[in-house]
Parts: structure tokens; C-alpha cells; sequence
């Protein structure tokens, strides 16, 4: 067998976990070791997992929520302001090059309901419809996935982070007056709205990333196809 990663599967070291405390528990042998030892194992073994069960839970409540507010409010606001390229011409070129691409378009804007009499509500819904398209188009067409890849680590560990950050700043805010009731969910609030922020923004780089090597791969071939006309 031929090891290539070292990558640390959750969903097999939780059941795992699991298994070792009820073996520990279920054993004889085991229990003779030592009252300490064992104690001290099997407390051990139960943190490691309730934690590992409790982050990934953590993680998908925090990919339910981001994922969600991010594809239908910030990726758009985030991307119209800070893109380094007009949606416009973005939704020309992927039409072009991208095969896909107006299928995928068709389907957002039946999605955020402009069909039929809003067609013509070019407002920001149409807006959202537009981003959401061409950020999938930009991952579809690079050349170098996993470049790209490693940028959107950087996504998920902000969005990982959001239900930890959320309950972090509600132990902190947390008493037992109204105002500091009104303290806290303000706080939360701002906490929320600054990670859904930092998400979407980080959706950006890889966007931009992704653009800027299929566009560099494009300028390639085409340079590739002129020098092969010329021949």
C-alpha cells in the first residue's frame, strides 16, 4: 500500500473514538491496568470525541447559515464593489467560453423568481442571479483546482469559526440585566454580520484567483494556436 496523504479523516476517527472508550468500558483486562490509568483514558477518549462530534456539528450549522446568507445578500454586494472586473462584461465572457454557463444563469434567475412579469426586475435580485453564476463559472474554468483549493481553505476556516466566535462573544456579553441582554445580541449581531462579511470576501479572492488563471490559460492557448497558424 502506498501512503500519498496523511489527511485526517473526521467521519472515521469519531466512530472510532467511540469504539476505544467502549472497549476500554466493555474489556476486563483493560480495567486491570490501573484504576488511574484508565480513568485518565477513558476521560481522555470522551473529551476527544464529544469535541470532534460537537465541531462537526459546529461546521455544519456554521456551512448552513453562511452558505446560505452569503449566495443570496453579501457574495453579490462584496463582489459589485470589490471585483476587479464589470459584471457585464464577466456575463459576456463566460458566455463565450463556458458552455454551462447560461443554463446555470437561467436556473438562478428562475430561482430568485424573475421569471414570467418580473423578467424585466433588473434590480438586485437580478444582481444576485448574475455573481452566483459567474463565481461558478470562474471555479469551473481554471486550469489549477488545487491552487484554488488551498484559497478556499481560508473560506472555510472563517466559516468554521462562526458558531465558536457567535457563542464566544455571548459568553463574554452574557448577564443577568435587560440591558445587558440587549448588550449581547448586539453584539452578536455585529459579530455575525462581520464573519458573513470576512466569508463572502474571502469568496472574492478565490473568485479572482480562479479568474485570473483562466484567463492566463486562455491567453496560452491562444498564443499556442497563433504560433501554430503561423507555422
Amino acid at each position: 500500500m502506498k501512503w500519498t496523504s496523511t489527511e485526517l479523516h473526521i467521519e472515521n476517527l469519531i466512530p472510532g473514538v467511540l469504539i476505544g472508550v467502549s472497549a476500554i468500558i466493555l474489556c476486563p483486562k483493560l480495567k486491570c491496568l490501573s484504576s488511574v490509568l484508565y480513568n485518565q483514558i477513558a476521560k481522555g477518549l470522551l473529551v476527544v470525541a464529544g469535541c470532534y462530534a460537537l465541531g462537526l456539528l459546529s461546521n455544519l450549522v456554521s456551512r448552513a447559515a453562511l452558505d446560505w446568507l452569503s449566495e443570496r445578500y453579501t457574495r453579490a454586494r462584496v463582489f459589485e464593489v470589490f471585483a476587479h472586473s464589470d459584471r457585464e462584461s464577466l456575463v459576456r465572457y463566460f458566455q463565450k467560453i463556458d458552455g454551462r454557463f447560461r443554463s446555470d444563469l437561467d436556473w438562478e434567475i428562475k430561482k430568485r423568481g424573475l421569471l414570467g412579469p418580473n423578467r424585466l426586475n433588473l434590480g438586485y435580485r437580478y444582481c444576485v442571479a448574475q455573481w452566483n453564476a459567474i463565481y461558478r463559472a470562474a471555479l469551473r474554468n481554471t486550469s489549477r483546482i488545487e491552487e484554488v483549493d488551498r484559497r478556499r481553505s481560508q473560506g472555510r476556516l472563517v466559516r468554521n469559526l462562526f458558531s465558536p466566535a457567535l457563542l464566544g462573544v455571548f459568553l463574554v456579553t452574557n448577564g443577568d440585566t435587560s440591558m445587558s441582554v440587549v448588550v449581547s445580541v448586539f453584539s452578536i449581531f455585529l459579530c455575525g454580520s462581520a464573519m458573513l462579511f470576512f466569508y463572502s470576501y474571502a469568496e472574492l479572492q478565490n473568485f479572482q484567483e480562479a479568474l485570473d488563471i483562466g484567463r492566463h490559460q486562455e491567453r496560452v492557448t491562444q498564443a499556442g494556436k497563433r504560433v501554430s497558424s503561423h507555422k
